[in-house]
C-alpha cells in the first residue's frame, strides 16, 4: 500500500507533481504444500499465517524492508530444503498398491529390467507420491528457485520494489 502526499513541485517544463507516493505497508503469505509438517516450518521460522508490515515515520524504508524480509525467508526455505530428507514411510495399503502397479504413473510405460519401478516420495514428509520408472523419478528434482507471485507488479507497485 502507498500513502499519497500532496506535492506542489514542478516535475518538468510543463508538468506539475500533484502527489508523492510513499510505500507504507506490505503483506505476504507463504503457501506450503499440505503434507509439509508444521514442526518443520516452525523449526526453520517459516510463517504459517499472513505477514503484514506497516511502516513508520521512515516510510522510504518499507520497500527495502520488504526486499530484505523476503530475501531472508528464501534463505530459510533453501536451508529447509537442503537439510531435510525424510525416508519414505508407506502404509501396508500403499505397499500393496505400489507392488501391484505395472506402468509408470507419469509416462505410462511398462516397468522392465532397464525401466525399474521406483517409489517416489516427498522428502519433507516421507509420504509416497507416485510409483514411477527410474528415468521419470530422476526428472522430478526440487527446483533451484522459490516461486514468488507478486500482485500488480507489472503496473503501479513495481516502481517501489525495482528501485530496491
Amino acid at each position: 500500500e502507498a500513502l499519497l502526499e500532496k506535492q506542489t513541485e514542478r516535475v518538468g517544463a510543463s508538468t506539475d507533481g500533484i502527489h508523492a507516493h510513499h510505500p507504507m505497508s506490505y503483506g505476504y503469505f507463504v503457501k506450503a504444500a499440505a503434507d509439509v509438517p508444521v514442526v518443520l516450518l516452525e523449526k526453520y521460522g517459516i510463517p504459517q499465517a499472513p505477514v503484514v508490515y506497516r511502516g513508520s515515520e521512515s516510510r522510504d524504508e518499507v520497500a527495502k524492508h520488504f526486499v530484505t524480509s523476503v530475501s531472508a525467508l528464501v534463505i530459510r526455505l533453501g536451508n529447509l530444503l537442503k537439510a531435510t530428507n525424510v525416508p519414505i514411510s508407506m502404509s501396508v495399503e500403499e505397499v500393496r498398491m505400489h507392488n501391484a502397479k505395472s506402468v509408470c504413473d507419469m509416462c505410462k510405460l511398462t516397468f522392465t529390467e532397464t525401466r525399474c519401478k521406483v517409489a517416489d516420495h516427498c522428502h519433507l514428509s516421507g509420504r509416497l507420491r507416485h510409483t514411477l520408472c527410474a528415468p521419470c523419478n530422476l526428472k522430478l528434482v526440487t527446483p533451484k528457485f522459490v516461486p514468488c507471485f507478486l500482485h500488480n507488479l507489472s503496473k503501479y507497485d513495481a516502481h517501489f520494489i525495482v528501485t530496491e
